[in-house]
């Protein structure tokens, strides 16, 4: 029993040494806002990559934000990853030269995007996701940040701004993180709904991107540049800030956390690897802990801590974006998380299906 007691303490310290740093890193990232640009800063020509599948219901709103960019040059190229619904008609009927529809020629996100950055013709490739909500300034804020210092990957903010409390409240976490590790200088996440490269250096991380896993083509790739030992940059800034909604369903919701850790075994990254190692231990701690307290009261300590520091990121992020309403639900979320995350960790070991197809997480 001692040892389980001194493991618990020893997980509860270097998660709370994490969240720390992260919380130190998120306050260390200053706001971003780009300036007026002068002709000679639209030399760049900018690609915008979208895989599609059956988004026929978030094309409109989509390709509205992207004809109102403020940017001038700038290409979109809609990839239809085979869908069943009217996307393909929708994408090959506009009417207007910037966007380029193609199909492509396999199935899966990866070669969507694979696919679409072969046939782009700008020098800064830019993603984002289909039901991205996307500021007028979005391309033009993520280009001055690009080319304004050495870059090789820019992980452009996204914050969720539609979904129920405990979605807002995750992704607040999880948006914290991003910056947060970025700004202490050991990255450990990103989110293809904004991200900035070149199409040199794309294919310069092409071995390292695991075409033979379903998903993961974002954190990959970041995996991928902190092994070549790329410049990455993370960026603080409401201009270029992309917004995502919630899944819709409780079902939809865990499916796709179940995707996204069913990749975690294929992390190689030292930092990616030891900040999932500690969350996950600490999620393991606190349930042990839990059934403990029984006979060690003084285990509760654990959950308090985690409650405290978990806090003090979470509440940065949603005072950044005004959503201070959300903190008061903390207490609650701190208290049933660990048996999400478990619950999800068991889940990534089975097949899932994802837009109509199966995907195996491994």
């Amino acid at each position: 029993m001692t040892f389980v007691l001194s493991a618990i303490w020893l997980v509860t310290a270097l998660y709370v040494c994490f969240m720390l740093a992260y919380t130190v890193g998120w306050h260390r990232q200053k706001e971003y806002s780009p300036t007026a640009f002068a002709a000679s800063n639209t030399i760049h020509r900018v690609s915008v990559v979208i895989p599609l599948r059956n988004e026929a219901h978030n094309l409109p709103t989509l390709i509205a934000s992207l004809q109102n960019q403020t940017y001038p040059n700038v290409e979109v190229l809609l990839l239809n990853d085979h869908s069943t619904d009217s996307t393909q008609s929708l994408i090959f009927g506009l009417n207007d030269s910037r966007f380029i529809p193609l199909n492509s020629p396999e199935t899966s996100k990866k070669a969507a995007l694979k696919c679409g950055i072969e046939h782009a013709g700008g020098t800064l490739i830019l993603t984002t996701d289909a039901d991205a909500i996307i500021p007028p300034n979005w391309v033009q804020t993520m280009v001055q940040a690009f080319f304004d210092r050495k870059t090789h990957l820019l992980i452009g903010p996204v914050t969720m701004q539609h979904g129920v409390t405990w979605q807002q409240i995750e992704h607040a976490s999880l948006e914290g993180t991003t910056l947060g590790s970025a700004g202490i200088g050991l990255p450990v996440l990103c989110s293809g709904a904004n991200l900035a490269f070149t199409p040199q250096w794309y294919q310069a991380c092409a071995p390292y991107l695991k075409p033979h896993v379903p998903s993961g083509d974002d954190m990959f790739l970041l995996q991928a540049t902190l092994h070549l030992n790329g410049k990455v940059r993370t960026l603080k800034s409401k201009a270029a800030t992309v917004g995502i909604s919630g899944e819709p369903t409780l079902k939809q919701f865990f499916t796709q956390r179940a995707r996204w850790a069913g990749k975690a075994t294929h992390y190689t990254a030292p930092s990616i690897l030891c900040s999932a190692t500690v969350v996950g231990l600490m999620q393991v701690a606190v349930v042990v802990s839990l059934a403990l307290s029984v006979l060690y009261p003084f285990l509760l300590c654990t959950l308090l801590c985690k409650f405290v520091i978990d806090t003090c990121l979470v509440a940065s992020v949603l005072t950044y974006h005004k959503k201070v309403r959300y903190v008061w639900y903390m207490p609650l979320l701190t208290l049933l998380y660990p048996f999400y995350a478990l619950g999800v960790c068991i889940m990534s070991l089975f097949p899932v299906s994802w837009k109509n197809r199966n995907v195996s997480s491994f």
